[in-house]
């Protein structure tokens, strides 16, 4: 039976944030988004879009869910700088830490599995930490069985 080592997850009314950006403006996005985040936001269309606001809340709702399935919450050990949720070349979200947090997960044996969703209006987010060694892999992760061509 595989481990568990943390499970959060955060619920947020993505109006909740429209509210944050227009009181907070670039101050908010700074301070919940790291540069690489920030860059897709503006491809997005950042706080003039709704894309953008729902791409800005799905990473604040993962990092404190992040924060939940750590058991401390934002601000105690991690900030919302500690990590950026990315998409790889599939487009499923992926949490990478910055180097406090890697130490950190490295120290506690363990990795971050981000799963997100956002309809309209509200967006989730849920985090596990696992056992680095149990996360199962996925179709496009594994090894290639397809002989090239020569």
């Amino acid at each position: 039976m595989s481990t568990l080592y943390g499970l959060g997850c955060d619920l947020l009314d993505a109006a909740r944030v429209d509210a944050l950006l227009n009181d907070h403006g670039e101050r908010f996005v700074q301070r919940i988004l790291t540069d690489a985040e920030r860059s897709e936001f503006e491809r997005r269309g950042g706080a003039q879009s709704r894309r953008g606001v729902l791409y800005l809340a799905t990473r604040y709702a993962a990092k404190e869910a992040l924060a939940k399935a750590w058991g401390t919450g934002i601000g105690k050990e991690l900030s919302f700088q500690d990590v950026s949720v990315l998409n790889d070349e599939a487009g499923r979200p992926v949490c990478v830490p910055a180097d406090a947090l890697k130490l950190k997960l490295a120290q506690r044996g363990c990795e971050v599995l981000v799963s997100m969703s956002d309809e309209q209006t509200m967006v989730m987010a849920t985090v596990m930490l696992v056992p680095q060694s149990d996360r199962p892999r996925l179709n496009h992760e594994q090894p290639s069985t397809r002989k090239e061509e020569q």
